[in-house]
């Protein structure tokens, strides 16, 4: 499979020739890396079975962590590649995450230029994959402009933050979660690196998968053999929820569920597993007379 990913994107990659000035490409990672971490911290919920504090939290971490941790290492290769991809990256994108579904290049218009599979059953908006990361204009704003390369003022470029966006797309044959991170040339946006994969593979990974909820953008991916208590975390406002707060408790008045939200490009996918029934109030009993 390797082998025809390389042939497939040579073609692709030999029409283009991404440079830029040394220099600026480091101040610029430096900006954007001061940016996140000083300016717009991530929330960050560490599931290292020692750091928790007790057993039980203990015990749902190694069944969380397994499923979390492909998804994070995946996030961790893809962000930061702002140049269209070379064959090496995309072979080795797949030798290191068999569980993704695919891969595409699409340019600055939404075209797939690049796409392995070639086909695929689940069909994607790309349109709404790239309006992801296009300026919202309030009814009567102007477009914010900036300096270009050339020192002309431009408008400003879709993408532009660097930023990695995702969505979550259902079908008949179950959802897809599409996540994308732009590339540019000589600092003007090109397309973007979308990496694809249906979130119910990461099950393959959790020793009890029964005991697993999943939630992608609110919508249930996975319920296990919780339906009621997937129900009620799926009717949370986990945008509200989400802005101090990665990991908790959920009730459904009979089992206590441990779970965690993890950021995935401008969402949240969210894990929940069970930890314990909770105990029924003992009766009082009413003697006879």
């Amino acid at each position: 499979m390797r082998a025809i990913i390389l042939a497939a994107l040579a073609a692709v990659i030999c029409m283009a020739v991404l440079s830029g000035c040394n220099e600026l490409k480091r101040a610029w990672k430096y900006t954007t890396e001061t940016y996140v971490e000083y300016l717009e911290p991530v929330p960050t919920v560490d599931l290292d079975t020692d750091s928790l504090g007790n057993e039980e939290e203990r015990r749902l971490s190694r069944l969380l962590l397994p499923v979390d941790r492909p998804v994070q290492e995946m996030m961790q290769y893809l962000d930061g590649t702002d140049t269209l991809p070379e064959s090496e990256w995309i072979g080795t994108l797949f030798e290191r995450f068999p569980w993704i579904s695919g891969v595409m290049l699409v340019d600055k218009f939404g075209n797939a230029q690049f796409r392995h599979p070639s086909t695929s059953l689940k069909p994607v908006d790309l349109d709404a994959v790239l309006a992801l990361g296009v300026p919202e204009l309030a009814e009567g704003e102007e477009p914010q402009m900036i300096v270009g390369p050339d020192g002309e003022p431009m408008e400003r470029q879709p993408w532009d933050d660097h930023r990695m966006r995702a969505m979550v797309q259902g079908s008949d044959l179950g959802p897809e979660v599409y996540v994308a991170y732009p590339f540019f040339q000589h600092f003007l946006f090109e397309g973007l690196t979308v990496v694809h994969f249906d979130p119910r593979r990461l099950l393959d990974y959790c020793p009890e998968p029964d005991d697993l909820i999943i939630l992608a953008q609110g919508e249930v991916v996975s319920a296990g053999s919780h339906e009621a208590a997937a129900t009620g975390l799926a009717a949370m406002d986990w945008e509200s929820v989400t802005v101090d707060q990665t990991d908790g408790w959920y009730s459904d008045g009979a089992t206590e569920y441990y779970w965690i939200a993890r950021t995935l490009g401008s969402f949240h996918l969210v894990y929940a597993a069970p930890a314990e029934e909770l105990e029924e109030p003992e009766m009082e009993e009413v003697s006879q007379q």
